[in-house]
């Protein structure tokens, strides 16, 4: 049997600290969580073993920490947001079917070397996962360590440590009681380096060959005298390093053996998390909300055809098959392609949907525009929480609670649709974003719907990107140039949640000085500072300027240079007389100087937020132009600049977005 065993703990550590700080939107820390999942599901897929445990630390003293008062002392503790981890992470596993391990007294080490002694007495292979370089001594000819380090997993046998350390994998533990552990606080022979304690190891063979030879000739005086004093110190540290195989714990390989576990817990507690890929990495690709209707006994549901003459207020969403859905109480029509585009813009009809733009799309084709779309749950819950990975109607039911009130084999999420809707537009309101929704982004989703349907090609998917952080900058700065300022506390509220930090929203607002004028930047950053105040960001924020009145000019040249390369150059020797105060000093020294320069936002971004800026100003083509290439310099693609267009379309109408089309076109090849 081929036998994979996790140290928990290692592997736990190394997924929290390699990746940033996550939460829910709830504030939950999920980082850990999320990265042990990935670490696990690559073994398994690498390796495909036939049983798997996972081994743990206990909070309880061992008896290492009986024997020495210092062991692991200069640790630090459990961060409080990985400790808030633990448990939901045991918990998730546990629901997806995995054996967990851990033994107070002992630890994961000793599990890890009792499973692998176990399984090779029963004639099986073991693979040890760990980010920790101790299990390499358990290492044999049935037992490998894939040891995590920071840029890859390293499969360590008897050969590769031969190889790396010129000692076979028992002897490590000799080498460590000679050099110690400072990690685990093992003391060693102080004095008696690694280099030091490989040579006596490979020369005598153990600790014990080590002081039976103190008079052999290679040893120098000084490590002799190091030696011959701290004998207990070297036998204490051999005892510590050393991991135990005889761990009170079942040994049995098949008792690893993953179990069905609870799938609907498993895709309940992810959804709750926003994992909503790794729900099906794992295989869990049913609805939650299905489960859920499956696990209760509801009334099942069978659909209905359309009244001829709808009205009231109707839930729309897709199955996915493609094929829509109406739900309105307890009755759920299907809609086919005749009734739907009807529907859309019938009279005495409201429409709370859940993916609008498709839906936009159909009643553009028929001659409709959509009018009585008045919500849209996808596009809510992305203004609720723009940094989650995928918006789903089934996974969003499970994460908000939205229980089903009835079964529909027809269309597996009609039973939780409308109270999701009912709860995102509640969460919305609390939040104050209805106002974005109706000025901006269904206007936006109408708008792409429409590019794309006269042949424009827009990338949705692309625009979305530039969502978590440039498409809020960009919208910012298209608001603050247009001096469209009615909706725009509720958008840096948006960009808050979005995860820019207020710094990064004020320099874009900053940007906007060079281009639009100090007094519209004034009036932009006055209302973000308000929501910041509300939000318990600490003003003023911190100074981003890099440049002083003597390095402004240099600074600012060397900015434009590397945009628009030496055409700089070109420009300042062809200016006209009399007008290099303006095309040169002025210019460089602060358009590109006291605003390029700045921290926190990156030529590129800056570089794009002035294209933005110039196509909402309009009547400034060559200009635009100009910027146009300079965006293509600094790596942005034609797409990003039809995708920011199709951002600004709503917000700047379709004359200046057409010409900001053709500028682009003009500049950029296909």
């Amino acid at each position: 049997m081929k036998l994979l065993v996790l140290d928990g703990n290692s592997l736990v550590n190394r997924a929290y600290f390699g990746i940033k700080l996550l939460t829910t939107k709830d504030g939950r820390y999920t980082n850990a969580i999320f990265g042990f999942q990935n670490i696990l599901l690559n073994l398994l897929s690498a390796h495909h073993p036939d049983a798997v445990a996972i081994a743990w630390d206990e909070k309880a003293p061992t008896f290492r920490h009986t024997a020495y008062d210092g062991y692991k002392a200069t640790r630090h503790g459990m961060p409080q947001e990985l400790a808030e981890q633990m448990p939901v992470l045991k918990q998730l596993l546990t629901d997806l079917g995995f054996v967990q391990v851990s033994k107070p007294g002992w630890e994961a080490d000793d599990i890890l070397g009792t499973l692998a002694t176990a399984n090779e007495a029963a004639g099986g292979t073991t693979l040890l996962a760990t980010g920790d370089r101790d299990s390499l001594q358990l290492v044999d000819d049935a037992t490998t360590v894939l040891l995590a380090t920071n840029r890859e997993t390293l499969p360590m046998d008897p050969a590769a440590i031969q190889e790396k350390y010129g000692v076979a994998p028992p002897q490590l533990i000799e080498v460590k009681s000679l050099m110690g552990d400072a990690s685990d606080n093992i003391p060693g022979v102080p004095g008696i380096g690694e280099k030091t304690a490989l040579a006596l190891v490979q020369k005598f063979g153990s600790l014990q060959g080590v002081y039976e030879h103190l008079d052999d000739k290679t040893i120098k005086p000084k490590q002799r005298e190091k030696l011959e004093a701290n004998k207990d110190l070297a036998e204490l540290s051999h005892m510590l390093g050393t991991i135990r195989k005889d761990a009170p714990i079942e040994t049995a390989p098949e008792h690893y053996c993953r179990t069905a576990g609870d799938p609907a817990a498993a895709a309940q507690l992810l959804a709750e998390l926003e994992m909503h890929k790794l729900t099906a990495r794992w295989g869990l690709d049913e609805s939650p909300a299905a489960v859920a209707a499956s696990a209760e006994t509801l009334p099942e549901v069978q659909p209905d055809l359309l009244p001829l003459a709808p009205e009231g207020r109707y839930d729309l969403a897709q199955n996915k098959n493609g094929s829509w859905y109406a739900v309105q109480g307890d009755s759920v029509y299907l809609l086919d392609n005749d009734r739907l585009p009807s529907l859309l813009d019938a009279a005495g009809v409201q429409l709370r949907v859940f993916d609008a733009k498709p839906l936009y799309h159909i009643a553009l084709e028929h001659g409709g525009v959509g009018a009585a779309i008045v919500f849209d749950g996808k596009l809510a819950a992305y203004l609720l929480n723009p940094s989650a990975s995928d918006y789903q109607a089934g996974q969003l039911a499970a994460e908000y609670a939205a229980a089903p009130a009835f079964a529909c084999a027809a269309a597996p999420d009609a039973g939780a649709l409308s109270a999701l809707l009912d709860v995102l537009s509640t969460k919305l309101d609390e939040q104050g974003g209805h106002d974005l929704l109706a000025t901006m982004e269904l206007p936006l989703a109408r708008v792409l719907a429409d590019m794309e349907r006269i042949g424009f090609a827009i990338d949705a998917d692309g625009i979305r990107a530039l969502g978590d952080s440039l498409r809020m900058l960009v919208t910012l700065v298209s608001l603050t140039a247009g001096q469209n300022l009615d909706g725009f506390k509720e958008q840096v509220k948006a960009a808050l949640r979005a995860g820019l930090t207020p710094i990064e929203i004020r320099e874009a607002l900053y940007h906007c000085a060079p281009y639009a004028g100090l007094p519209r930047a004034e009036s932009a950053v006055r209302l973000a500072d308000q929501v910041f105040r509300a939000s318990g960001v600490d003003l003023p924020l911190p100074d981003a300027a890099t440049v002083t009145e003597e390095t402004r000019f240099k600074d600012g040249l060397a900015a434009q240079k590397a945009i628009f390369g030496d055409s700089i150059d070109e420009m300042h020797k062809n200016c006209a007389p009399g007008q290099k105060d303006i095309m040169v000093d002025y210019l460089s020294s602060y358009c590109f100087g006291d605003f390029y320069t700045r921290r926190h936002l990156d030529l590129k971004t800056r570089e794009l937020l002035t294209f933005s800026i110039i196509a909402t100003l309009g009547g400034c083509e060559p200009q635009l132009k100009a910027h146009t290439q300079g965006c293509a310099n600094m790596g942005l693609t034609k797409q990003n600049l039809v995708d920011a267009i199709a951002c600004l379309v709503p917000l700047i109408g379709f004359p200046r977005s057409l010409n900001a089309l053709g500028c682009v076109n003009a500049v950029l090849a296909d």
